[in-house]
């Protein structure tokens, strides 16, 4: 690798943590690459604010479910002001989720509609924000799922949404505990721990590497640099957010 890259598990609308991890990881601007991966907003008590620093900082970041959420709606709306009798299909958003769409610039949603869904980084290693269906090469997979996967029917390899209280649904596995693809996977989307980034090596020799540690529920926000595989954390400065201990919020 000729630069050092720094992945950035969910960032959540915490500006300031994100500063302050930047700061632990000795960032250089002009030597490393740096990668979020995704859910740059809600939550947290910038969004807008994360949004434009990463755009503006030429960082680079994969979609999440958050962003995927505000991209569509953004462009169900310039539906609806062409033809006010177009239905937006989407449930309308709440206050919370509102005064985020509503603090988003244009050039925000320009550039959060043109992420990618994978980011493919050398030694085989993938960024991606949720996960990656056993069984499927890379460019097979749904980007539905790159976005929202958790866990997996451990005998029809098929997805399976979130049971009542959003907790796992019986009879299911975590996908990591499936996962049979050669890539090295970095992703977020899922809180494992408020403390710990998990790590974890399948019999393939594969590693995956979950870096969410729950920024805006008063956790860890985490980062995983390469080369030399190594995590460097901070500590949010509060629970912005009280879903993940609640469960009124599955996404």
């Amino acid at each position: 690798m000729d630069k050092r890259i720094i992945v950035i598990g969910d960032v959540h609308g915490c500006l300031e943590e994100l500063k302050s991890l930047l700061v632990e990881c000795g960032h250089n601007p002009t030597q490393d690459r740096v990668i979020v991966a995704g859910d740059l907003v809600d939550r947290g008590p910038d969004s807008a604010g994360v949004v434009s620093f990463v755009r503006e900082s030429g960082f680079e970041c994969v979609m999440g479910n958050h962003d995927d959420k505000h991209v569509r709606m953004f462009h169900h709306m310039a539906l609806k002001r062409a033809n006010p009798n177009y239905r937006i299909p989407m449930r309308a958003f709440g206050t919370d989720k509102l005064s985020v769409f509503n603090a988003l610039s244009d050039e925000d949603f320009d550039w959060l509609s043109k992420l990618p869904y994978f980011i493919r980084l050398p030694d085989d290693w993938i960024v991606v924000h949720a996960g990656l269906i056993p069984g499927k090469l890379l460019e097979n997979q749904d980007v539905g799922q790159l976005t929202h996967l958790r866990f997996l029917n451990k005998d029809s390899l098929r997805s399976v949404s979130l049971g009542d209280n959003y907790q796992q649904p019986k009879g299911s596995v975590y996908w990591t505990e499936l996962y049979d693809l050669p890539y090295n996977v970095i992703y977020g989307h899922n809180v494992h721990s408020l403390t710990e980034a998990r790590f974890e090596r399948r019999p393939n020799g594969a590693k995956l590497v979950g870096i969410d540690t729950g920024a805006c529920f008063g956790g860890m926000l985490t980062a995983f640099i390469l080369p030399e595989q190594k995590f460097v954390q901070v500590k949010s400065r509060k629970a912005y957010s009280r879903s993940w201990v609640t469960g009124k919020d599955g996404e």
